[in-house]
């Protein structure tokens, strides 16, 4: 067993370093904000790449395990079954993890279980990953992913580029869907009351009434 106390110590530690490390993080943020502020016109190419290590080391995280080993098909297909989900259609989305396209990276990984849908979408991640992000669109055909532009001002060409990323063997309809299990229990047991009446298990409560007069 853990004690409460010990628990209370830990939790208090997470957001002291948690604050700790924001604040760091927010001090490299303002100082970048401070040199692009003071030269409006432009930065010169030495003062262009201390902001650039400056964002850098802003919004620089680490990663645990999980995100190496979530690379593996087989780990993936476990996280699904631990979850109850259908480790052969199931799928692993995450976000918040810039993925470096212009090095080679892709957003698909572990054989199509895991995708990881940030890729940049704020504005200190875009010169490192060369997109803007990703958004994760599921029709009842597929699932596609869409990549992003880094939205540049006076261009009116933003339209992100579509990937399908996987093609459903039949088509989906909302009875495939959890949503769809709890409509089709409703109708299950609407069918079943009314079997009931027509029986005569279940007396309509005008014939109860007119039986107790």
């Amino acid at each position: 067993t853990i004690k409460l106390k010990n628990v209370e110590g830990d939790i208090n530690t997470f957001i002291y370093k948690s604050k700790e490390a924001f604040n760091v993080a927010e001090n490299y943020r303002q100082r970048a904000q401070a040199i692009e502020k003071a030269n409006p016109n432009g930065l010169s190419e030495k003062l262009q790449l201390e902001v650039d290590d400056l964002y850098n080391r802003a919004y620089n995280s680490e990663y645990n395990a999980y995100y190496q080993f979530s690379e593996n098909a087989d780990v993936c297909m476990k996280i699904l079954e631990m979850f109850g989900l259908d480790p052969e259609k199931g799928h692993i989305i995450n976000g918040h993890v810039p993925v470096k396209i212009k090095n080679g990276e892709s957003p698909v990984k572990a054989g199509g279980k895991l995708f990881v849908i940030d890729g940049g979408i704020s504005k200190a991640y875009q010169k490192a990953t060369g997109i803007a992000g990703y958004t994760l669109i599921c029709d009842s055909h597929s699932l596609n992913l869409a990549e992003h532009k880094p939205f540049i001002p006076g261009e009116s060409e933003h339209t992100p580029t579509l990937h399908l990323v996987e093609r459903f063997e039949h088509r989906a309809n909302i009875c495939d869907t959890d949503r769809g299990e709890e409509l089709l229990g409703k109708i299950n047991d609407l069918r079943e009351l009314l079997k009931a009446y027509r029986s005569g298990i279940i007396k309509q409560k005008k014939e109860i009434d007119r039986r107790t007069r």
